[in-house]
């Protein structure tokens, strides 16, 4: 398939283009999740759905042998104990299609006279749930706030004036939808190490987004 990762590019213009392009394909499919469900085995993020990526993350971090510092292990405690303020959050949120590993090591992207062709790849985690969910995986990485709060706001800026929360509202949906990505990786698997060029701390970036949000 044509075109070069995301992630090898540069330019900061095409991952904005990239995030307006993921919220004109959000928005899309916002009315179609019930039949898009019927027609495939997509996955479904419900309260159930986070809160077995919360249980796998606990389990976890207690039997990988990291060795956390006391903070760390006593503010990873605390979100634990607040992920129901977490889910509750996540499940208001609106639902769609979405892809489910929306890094940019999964997005093809191609010049092709004056657009941008966007091309995602490996959909086996695509599900309904909240848009946001790509949006964050999208931001992922060493992002300055600054840059990943422009990120989001070109997402942000395509949606259909009307639907989508006020800017302040809708970046602290992400920072919610961020650390659900964070837990969700603390749990994947203990023997599984990523490539390193995708390599991420996400125990700081639970730590982070929990002490951020007011749950540790």
């Amino acid at each position: 398939m044509p075109g070069i990762e995301l992630y090898q590019v540069g330019d900061f213009a095409t991952w904005q283009q990239v995030a307006a392009w993921l919220a004109v394909m959000h928005a899309r499919f916002a009315g179609e999740t019930g039949r898009l469900a019927r027609a495939a085995p997509l996955l479904r993020y419900d309260g159930d759905f986070y809160r077995r990526w919360a249980d796998r993350a606990r389990a976890s971090l207690g039997r990988s042998g990291l060795r956390l510092s006391r903070d760390a292990r006593r503010g990873m405690a605390q979100l634990f104990e607040n992920y129901d303020r977490v889910i509750g959050q996540l499940v208001a949120l609106p639902m769609t299609f979405i892809h489910g590993e929306f890094y940019a090591s999964n997005v093809l992207v191609q010049e092709e006279e004056k657009d941008l062709r966007v091309c995602p790849v490996d959909w086996e985690m695509a599900a309904v749930g909240p848009g946001l969910i790509d949006l964050a995986a999208l931001t992922a990485g060493g992002w300055t706030a600054d840059e990943r709060a422009a990120l989001a706001l070109a997402y942000h800026a395509a949606l259909v004036p009307g639907e989508s929360r006020p800017p302040g509202a809708f970046l602290e949906a992400l920072d919610y939808c961020r650390l659900h990505l964070a837990v969700q990786w603390l749990g994947w698997s203990v023997g599984w190490s990523p490539p390193p060029e995708q390599a991420q701390d996400w125990l700081g970036e639970a730590l982070g987004l929990a002490e951020k949000l007011g749950l540790a």
